[in-house]
């Protein structure tokens, strides 16, 4: 994946370098030729199509108002620009696009607290589709087309945490993918210190003082805080990407469902984050960056479009996205063939390796001798074969005693020492091992064969 992600983030860089306007070379030096034509972004107000002489705010919507660049750019602003009025488009919005954000945060909260014995949804899961829904939520309060309030001090609700997305990607993976995963706190709390930098950030300017948040409303660095933080979530959210395919690509035969969810979940997470880098390209070559969040339909877009997905992909199936239960394989559907190979190839190593008797045997070790995976042997024992792994070996185990008390050779042995040499710990696990499986005391049996 990284020889995808580098050229983008080669190009969105590139792209963010390169001035839209006209680039004329006199001799050693590069000029610049701007305009003095500014105009009201397309917000869908009044003057959006209104020319202005002055730099200042519109009027209408009291929007900083922005440079009409000529040339090339300028050519695809007239172009770009209709596409964003009211019509069609101003009607979308708020019967659809609100909801489904919405939609988004509350189907997370509910998530999150609907655990049934132990179980829940996988968390950082749902962490992603609150944190996209939020960040879709937010910026629909002001300044875009049919902002839901005109209070434009709406923008400090500190509700975007939409760093963590890259983290989030990362953690969400190897959860899903290795069996081992555990929460390290010491390791894991500082992905998400950017995000808490930014809702401290806001936090302080929605408490502080009238005269403070205005001034850094009508100071250059309110539009660029936002850019700075967009680009960031762009950049780490590609590098954790690349840091979750590398370990999928480490993971040795995954399930094939998993490994194809995964697939599809990678590539959903690569082109939101791609577009979402085009809609910052658009924003400076047309517009120099003075627009915190200008025209980004094609964003509100797809996070809706990813809420909706997630979401249907958590409702279809949640019993692939428990986080904690006993067996995280994902579950799958085995055909008559597959489980046939695959009983025919446990029975071949546990007899003729008689990997049982090892009495420190477990899913990993098992999972080696068969080229497989903990995981995938996990899923064939739960869900193809019916039995845990415990189960599995213990009948083993317990055949492998049977034979070993009707053996005249080892009528000289204590019942405790077959016992350990058909691979039990202890005396008290065999006891309950056999009595569950025979119905009868090891004594009892002996004098049942006699």
């Amino acid at each position: 994946m990284a020889k995808f992600i580098l050229p983008i983030l080669t190009l969105l860089l590139l792209a963010l370098l390169v001035p839209g306007d006209d680039i004329h070379n006199s001799h050693d030096h590069f000029k610049i030729q701007r305009t003095t034509t500014y105009r009201c972004p397309p917000c869908g107000c009044a003057h959006d199509e209104t020319d202005f002489h002055e730099k200042g705010y519109c009027p209408f919507c009291n929007m900083p108002l922005v440079a009409v660049n000529e040339g090339a750019s300028g050519s695809i602003d007239n172009f770009v620009s209709p596409l964003f009025k009211d019509g069609l488009l101003g009607a979308f919005y708020p019967k659809l696009i609100y909801p489904l954000f919405v939609g988004g945060i509350l189907f997370a909260v509910f998530l999150m607290i609907s655990i049934k014995h132990g179980k829940s949804i996988n968390i950082y899961l749902t962490s992603i589709i609150l944190v996209i829904a939020l960040y879709g939520f937010k910026n629909q309060l002001y300044g875009v087309q049919n902002g839901i309030t005109n209070r434009h001090d709406a923008l400090f609700i500190p509700i975007s945490f939409i760093l963590l997305i890259g983290p989030l990607i990362y953690l969400f993976t190897k959860s899903s993918v290795l069996q081992n995963f555990k929460w390290e706190r010491k390791r894991t709390i500082w992905h998400f210190i950017p995000a808490v930098v930014i809702f401290c950030m806001y936090s302080i300017l929605l408490i502080a003082p009238k005269a403070i948040s205005d001034g850094f409303m009508s100071s250059p660095f309110e539009v660029s805080f936002s850019h700075i933080e967009q680009l960031f979530a762009i950049i780490i959210g590609f590098w954790y990407l690349n840091r979750s395919y590398t370990v999928v690509e480490n993971t040795d035969k995954l399930d094939p469902w998993l490994f194809s969810w995964m697939k599809r979940f990678h590539i959903g997470m690569a082109t939101f984050l791609g577009l979402w880098g085009l809609q910052m390209i658009l924003n400076y070559w047309l517009y120099d960056m003075e627009v915190a969040t200008l025209t980004y339909n094609l964003l509100w877009i797809s996070i809706a479009a990813i809420i909706v997905w997630i979401s249907i992909e958590v409702a279809l199936r949640p019993q692939y996205f428990i986080f904690n239960k006993l067996h995280p394989t994902t579950p799958r559907s085995w055909t008559d063939q597959e489980i046939a190979t695959y009983k025919m190839r446990l029975e071949n190593v546990m007899m003729e390796q008689k990997l049982y008797t090892d009495p420190n045997l477990n899913l990993e070790k098992l999972a080696t001798q068969l080229d497989t995976n903990s995981k995938y042997l996990s899923s064939i024992l739960n869900n193809a074969i019916g039995k845990s792994f415990y189960e599995y070996v213990t009948q083993y185990r317990i055949e492998e005693v049977k034979q070993l008390l009707k053996s005249p050779k080892s009528r000289n042995y204590t019942i405790e020492a077959m016992a350990n040499q058909a691979g039990f710990k202890s005396k008290s696990s065999f006891n309950t091992a056999f009595k569950k499986h025979t119905q009868m005391t090891p004594k009892e049996y002996i004098k049942a064969e006699q």
